[in-house]
């Protein structure tokens, strides 16, 4: 038997680690079954009157002696798993985001007793009170705090209700670094109280929530604070709901909704991820990374050129160039119509948008239109109707008169009220495109989809009149009727170029100086040319 001095030494060593244990497995709950008699004798030994016994003391030691060396080696690895997370999640920002999330802790955080820097709740509300309503800040300091105390250090651990800086990084790793599916968890935890069961209605309410928030953000820009472009409730709903239909999928609206059902919903409908995740950036990062011009690779920022819009911009939901004067206009657009139909163009379209026509500039005036938009590229036409039905449709290739369908896989049709909806190519057909003038045999108009005379989106050329067949939906794009009625007449017509501008744009010109195989099928069929009928003059602005 080792000597009582001795064993008493060991145990004064010892004692300490244990009560580390002891605490530590109240508060982490890692400990196994194994130590629960350790933990006991430990606190026997320290409410026992100072004449202790040898006898306790050696059965204490010869119970401690395994359980420090496996205590010390778990304490020993969750502070190196703890110190590899932290290292992964400050090396998973750039630079300079790593200086915006120092210099922000170090804005909210004061010092306790022990040196160590905390964020309480109070700080970290005032903060984003700008932006987030309460509730949705509560909760989030939640999360903050879960992982706070999921990753507590051994030494001075913090209560509740404050974060250290690890878990400051960590938690803003999770939000902006992490995977889609630790994305979908917090945003499923964001959308109700931890007592409360989420439903489509609770997940809805947060989406309207996010898009405010984004409209009041990207006015705080430099260049949203020049944009006339705007949202209210009812464009929020219409998106909400657009947003909900495909979590619920077959489910009728409300119902109940799963953790494990946010995760598809965000593979299927990213804009939800990329809304969270800029109203989360102009929170704790930079505001202006909503819009930014310069995330291209280029100094003088979004030029004009193919080769910057190979950055990967899929966080940025608003195009970085508007060109149109919004004295002059109302567009017919809100943000969420902007951001559900810029995130369906091409990618290396969805940073410029341009106006190229609207009637409360150009007049209502058919050649007027197609002299605009012609040659431009690909385009974007938006119409609303005097029953106040808005919907369009996006042409990926330049419009060209022809005789027959033009156009490929890119194009689409949508509707933005009375409901919200992107309907792409069902393969049944290649009728994507379709415009003609001055012909007595052929429809004359601008049309998408479905076939002559039964368009999905039809334009008349006796400008003021159009329809919208969809009984049951659009061959082309499966779209049903998007207008008020399906015969509709227009009150306001918009169109405007998406992406680069093609080279050709410095000298415009009428429709049939460019179009050769147009203007020798009219001659061919002994018509005159008149072509000021169909051209504008020079400076129609």
């Amino acid at each position: 038997m080792l000597p009582a001095t001795s064993v008493l030494g060991t145990v004064s060593q010892a004692v300490p680690a244990a009560m580390s244990h002891v605490h530590l497995c109240g508060v982490t709950n890692w400990c196994d079954e194994s130590c629960d008699d350790s933990c006991r004798l430990v606190t026997n030994l320290l409410a026992s009157p100072p004449g202790i016994t040898v006898q306790l003391v050696v059965q204490l030691y010869s119970s401690l002696v395994p359980f420090i060396h496996s205590s010390y080696t778990k304490i020993m690895g969750i502070l190196a798993s703890r110190g590899i997370e932290y290292e992964d999640s400050y090396r998973s920002f750039s630079e300079k985001e790593r200086q915006q999330l120092l210099s922000l802790f170090e804005r909210l955080a004061t010092e306790n007793e022990h040196g160590i820097m905390k964020i309480e709740f109070e700080p970290f509300k005032e903060h984003v009170a700008w932006l987030l309503p309460e509730p949705i800040t509560i909760r989030f300091f939640k999360e903050m705090d879960k992982i706070q105390q999921a990753r507590r250090a051994l030494k001075n651990p913090l209560p509740s209700g404050q974060v250290a800086k690890v878990a400051f990084f960590v938690s803003m790793s999770h939000v902006f670094k992490q995977s889609r599916e630790e994305k979908a968890h917090i945003f499923y935890y964001l959308s109700a109280d931890v007592d409360q069961v989420v439903t489509s209605v609770e997940v809805e309410d947060l989406c309207k929530i996010l898009l405010e928030c984004y409209v009041t953000a990207l006015k705080k820009t430099i260049l949203g604070s020049k944009w006339k472009l705007m949202t209210n409730p009812e464009a929020n709903h219409r998106f909400a709901k657009n947003a909900v239909k495909d979590l619920l999928g077959k489910k009728a609206d409300p119902s109940c909704v799963a953790l494990e059902e946010f995760l598809p919903w965000f593979n299927k409908f990213p804009i939800i991820e990329n809304l969270f995740l800029a109203v989360m950036r102009a929170c704790f990062l930079d505001v202006e990374s909503l819009v930014e011009e310069q995330p291209h690779g280029l100094v003088e920022g979004c030029e004009e050129t193919v080769a910057h819009v190979q950055y990967d911009r899929s966080h940025i939901m608003m195009p970085c160039k508007f060109e149109a004067d919004f004295d002059k206009i109302d567009p017919l657009l809100e943000v969420p119509s902007i951001i559900m139909i810029n995130h369906h163009l091409p990618a290396a379209l969805q940073h410029q948008w341009r106006l190229l026509f609207s009637t409360q500039i150009h007049g209502e005036s058919f050649s007027s239109f197609i002299h605009q938009i012609s040659n431009q590229g690909p385009v974007l036409i938006v119409v609303r109707d005097t029953n106040g039905g808005i919907f369009g449709g996006f042409a990926s290739e330049s419009w060209t008169i022809k005789s027959h369908f033009v156009g490929d896989s890119h194009c689409f049709l949508f509707s933005v009220k009375p409901t919200m909806g992107v309907y792409q190519p069902t393969g049944y057909n290649e009728n994507y495109m379709y415009l003609n003038m001055g012909m007595q045999t052929m429809p004359n108009g601008l049309g998408m989809g479905g076939q002559l005379n039964y368009f999905g989106l039809w334009l008349d050329e006796n400008f003021g009149s159009g329809h919208s067949r969809g009984q049951p939906s659009c061959t082309t794009y499966g779209s049903p009727q998007l207008s008020s009625e399906e015969e509709f007449k227009i009150d306001r017509l918009e169109a405007w170029g998406v992406g680069v501008p093609p080279e050709n744009l410095l000298e415009k010109k009428s429709v049939l100086d460019t179009e050769v195989e147009a203007k020798a099928f009219l001659e061919v069929m002994g018509k005159k040319i008149h072509s000021e009928g169909y051209r504008e003059p020079a400076d129609i602005d």
